[in-house]
């Protein structure tokens, strides 16, 4: 049997700037948000998502059609994906089949990393929160999502 990949995009939320996304439907709930912070995060985790699509599958974001279900979970016909964001940073989760994803702010974020790497603390605890962040995706990378793939099969 063939395995199916899956792949995690993460992300901090890089800027205040918000433009506008595709399909209008989404950009209307991002305009009818008015907490800034959450406006923010449903514009960055749907510029993810529009990142992850073309860089896993190849897919237009302008040429895709989405549907909302009755729990305001998005869809569409072409993958599954799963869109999750928190504070500063935003997770997007693509596969064939059905996948989800759940970023939450760890409190200490930092005290997560050195609990699950293989490097010394003293070297983490020099890091930024965004040099983390690319430490942990590497880690999931390298170790985490090749474990998952091979058991899909």
């Amino acid at each position: 049997m063939n395995s199916i990949k899956t792949n995690l995009y993460i992300s901090p939320i890089p800027s205040n700037e918000i433009g506008n996304v595709l399909p209008v439907e989404r950009q209307d709930i991002i305009d009818k948000t008015t907490n800034f912070s959450l406006k923010r995060q449903r514009y960055y985790v749907w510029k993810l998502l529009e990142y992850a699509l073309k860089h896993s599958y190849d897919l237009d974001i302008n040429e895709i059609s989405f549907m909302v279900d009755n729990n305001g979970k998005w869809h569409c016909d072409d993958c599954f994906f799963s869109l999750s964001h928190c504070d500063e940073t935003v997770a997007v989760a693509v596969s064939k089949r059905p996948v989800g994803v759940d970023i939450e702010n760890l409190k200490p974020f930092p005290k997560f990393c050195y609990t699950i790497g293989m490097i010394p603390s003293s070297y983490k605890e020099s890091l930024t929160y965004e040099e983390q962040l690319i430490w942990l995706c590497n880690f999931l990378e390298k170790e985490v999502i090749p474990v998952v793939n091979n058991n899909s099969e």
